[in-house]
């Protein structure tokens, strides 16, 4: 169990004022800098581990500011990723978007759509080193670019080895996977971008399935093998 504290000291005086591991025979750990959170834990009777996390909230010296968006790290290691994973998202959106334009037939459809597959493979990596760093904070974009990939690999496979219904499971799998893309960026940079950052976090999350969803659904009626 992971809990988000405002004083991690306050709490880990407290487990200790109850003797626990004494009492209970249960582990401790001692707080820790995890370099985004300074962090303890204890076991509780049951086993089950238990974390206090005060977040590293006093780095506002240690963001760095690409774009008017706020990158929480100078560590060069982790902004090296950060740019990879920019440049393989924006790769990901392209490559979509020509795609989903390209006449559907063999050539440049299915090869931006590979592009795109493989990009996303890529993001969906980076994504996941980046989450593992700050836990607390982006799990959530790790659960949607884990469903987007999910919904990509479906897509592709459908596709490829044309199982029953294949071109409906293409267009809502490679659909899906764009709009969780897309829902995953404005939910992250949202409130650093114009006029969204006017709107309120819900948005993020509503106006990439509100837009998408009805292209879908047409897709699916006017493409000649969906009907």
């Amino acid at each position: 169990m992971h809990v988000t504290v405002s004083d991690v000291g306050f709490w880990w005086d407290h487990i200790m004022s109850l003797d626990l591991p004494a009492r209970d025979g249960v582990k401790v750990e001692p707080p820790e800098s995890q370099g985004w959170a300074m962090v303890a834990g204890t076991t509780d009777p049951s086993g089950v581990l238990w974390r206090f996390a005060e977040l590293q909230s006093v780095m506002t010296d240690s963001v760095t500011n690409i774009a008017g968006i706020e990158i929480p790290s100078t560590d060069p290691t982790f902004l090296i990723v950060v740019s990879v994973h920019i440049l393989l998202g924006l790769g990901c959106t392209v490559a979509g978007i020509v795609a989903m334009l390209s006449q559907k037939s063999a050539g440049r459809h299915p090869r931006f759509g590979t592009v795109y597959f493989w990009s996303l493979v890529g993001v969906f990596v980076t994504m996941t080193g980046l989450a593992v760093v700050r836990w607390a904070e982006d799990y959530h974009l790790f659960i949607l670019g884990l469903l987007s990939l999910a919904a990509a690999y479906l897509g592709r496979e459908a596709r490829r080895q044309r199982w029953s219904h294949w071109a409906q499971l293409h267009i809502t799998g490679m659909g899906t996977s764009y709009i969780l893309l897309l829902t995953a960026f404005y939910v992250d940079n949202g409130k650093s971008l114009p006029l969204w950052n006017q709107l309120p976090p819900i948005a993020y999350w509503l106006i990439p399935m509100a837009v998408g969803t009805p292209l879908i659904i047409r897709a699916l009626f006017w493409h000649p093998l969906a009907r």
